[in-house]
């Protein structure tokens, strides 16, 4: 936001257009962050969070991959903390929510369609009575489930042929059990064939470079689901190393002649240091030496660092430069993303310090009229 580190304005800058979410709590109040995207004209996708699915005591894994109640729980949650304003709309930055990310992965995995279906199902049937629950009025948004690009043998095939796609026949198994959720042994409260036909968007992640994706899946994507809109979750095919520049061109092609295809969220916007390993491969910023300030995250204290563009061997440009040459936006500044920020700046002796080591009038001006302000002038 204005008052950190600025990702939002820095998003907006290089170009993007929509802004996809992780690690969502349902505690915490989302109104700000909604608003700041807003603003920038930039759209939002959250998606829920692995805790009522894995994680939680009593979570899904534990009541037969049935969701339903604990998705719903969260999700009314979510609608009463910013997802949905006053008048029971939802909010205007938000588009779709992911109900779960890469569920063929996790619940309980690629070898148990019937399950992980079920979960799904069972967990858009609760959203859909969350909404219901939480007085939701207007255009709703549309749902979508993230799926990994593997093959999934035990699903049923497709209207393209016997021969399995990745993340394509997860879809059809999903489809059949939107239709009549008694496939995978659940019982629906809601209409979840009336949920598919009218707000209803597939989506898959992929580290896959894009000229493999044709072949691999759209293709038959259009045979199978011609008029049901799809996008890239996450795209980055960076083992091993590729041009991000020609790939990201290629990818955003394929967008322009896929008529289904929505876009791509490309993967990630920052350094995962906490997975370590071969998942660093993915952001586009890492973090630098400077601390804008703390920030106080449910009692624990997380310095807010600056962040510093990455680049590779392959790409000519840093990926932040790359992506927004694509997107149509501005390439960045490495040096201004790592300077003390005179409008953001503690007002303290060290802000002060700060400021006055940048040997700049019109950015000590700044400070001094926040300082002016502060002390009510």
């Amino acid at each position: 936001s204005e008052r950190g580190r600025g990702d939002l304005a820095l998003m907006e800058m290089l170009g993007a257009n929509t802004v996809r979410l992780y690690g969502n709590d349902p505690r915490q109040d989302h109104t700000g962050f909604l608003e700041e995207a807003h603003s920038r004209g930039l759209r939002v996708i959250p998606g829920l969070s692995d805790w009522p699915f894995t994680q939680m005591p009593g979570s899904c894994s534990f009541t037969g991959y049935n969701c339903f109640e604990q998705i719903k729980e969260a999700y009314v949650q979510n609608l009463r903390n910013g997802w949905l304003r006053e008048d029971g709309t939802y909010h205007p930055a938000l588009t779709h929510v992911i109900v779960v990310n890469e569920l063929d992965l996790k619940l309980p995995g690629m070898h148990d369609p019937i399950s992980f279906t079920r979960a799904a199902v069972s967990a858009i049937d609760g959203m859909l009575s969350a909404e219901e629950e939480a007085g939701m009025t207007g255009a709703p948004v549309n749902f979508t489930v993230t799926f990994a690009f593997g093959i999934c043998q035990m699903c049923p095939p497709g209207a393209w042929g016997q021969n399995h796609k990745p993340g394509l026949n997860q879809m059809v198994i999903l489809h059949q059990a939107m239709l009549n959720p008694q496939v995978v042994g659940y019982t629906a409260q809601n209409d979840l064939a009336a949920c598919f036909r009218t707000r209803w968007t597939h989506s898959f992640n992929t580290q896959n470079a894009a000229h493999e994706l044709p072949g691999l899946f759209f293709d038959a994507y259009a045979v199978q689901f011609p008029s049901t809109p799809v996008f890239i979750g996450e795209f980055h095919s960076a083992h091993p190393p590729r041009d991000q520049a020609e790939d990201m061109s290629n990818i955003m092609q394929i967008t322009d002649t896929v008529s289904a295809m929505l876009g791509v969220s490309f993967f990630e916007y920052q350094v995962r240091y906490d997975k370590g390993g071969a998942e660093m491969s993915f952001g586009m910023f890492g973090l630098g030496e400077y601390s804008f300030r703390d920030m106080d995250y449910h009692g624990s204290i997380f310095p807010v660092w600056c962040l510093t563009p990455v680049s590779t061997t392959a790409t000519a440009a840093s990926l932040p430069d790359a992506l927004a040459a694509v997107f149509g936006g501005a390439a960045v500044d490495p040096q201004a993303l790592c300077t003390p920020d005179p409008a953001k700046v503690p007002l303290t002796a060290s802000g002060f310090e700060e400021v006055r080591q940048l040997w700049d009038v019109a950015k000590m001006a700044i400070f001094v009229e926040r300082v002016v302000r502060h002390a009510g002038g």
